[in-house]
């Protein structure tokens, strides 16, 4: 999936994207790489992917952040793992003002150990 966009606005968790719940395995590892354009980010704002639990437990969360400047583009690898539930939920934006543009994105459950 791909060309997703989102505008932050100031103090808010902006998002260009969300994966729902049921979209991911109880007990299960999957990988993501996402490619990125920053068209602009605040100073004290951040891009985040957030990986969260169910509803009933929402401390479980699994977040990353990073930063880019207007034009940057590139590539964030992630690997999150889901516990028992399938309620987990994966949303892409911007935390505060930013303008980000999300290229591709890639998710594939990884293979048993």
């Amino acid at each position: 999936s791909g060309n997703h966009s989102v505008k932050g606005k100031a103090g808010d968790w902006n998002r260009a994207f969300t994966v729902p719940a049921g979209s991911f395995e109880p007990d299960s590892a999957y990988e993501m790489e996402l490619e990125w354009e920053s068209q602009g980010l605040a100073d004290d704002a951040d891009f985040f992917a957030n990986f969260i639990g169910p509803a009933k437990d929402r401390k479980l969360r699994q977040l990353e952040t990073w930063k880019g400047a207007a034009g940057e583009t590139g590539t964030v690898r992630k690997v999150f793992k889901t516990d028992g539930s399938n309620q987990w939920v994966l949303h892409v934006g911007v935390k505060g003002e930013g303008h980000l543009v999300v290229k591709r994105i890639r998710i594939k459950k990884k293979a048993s150990a």
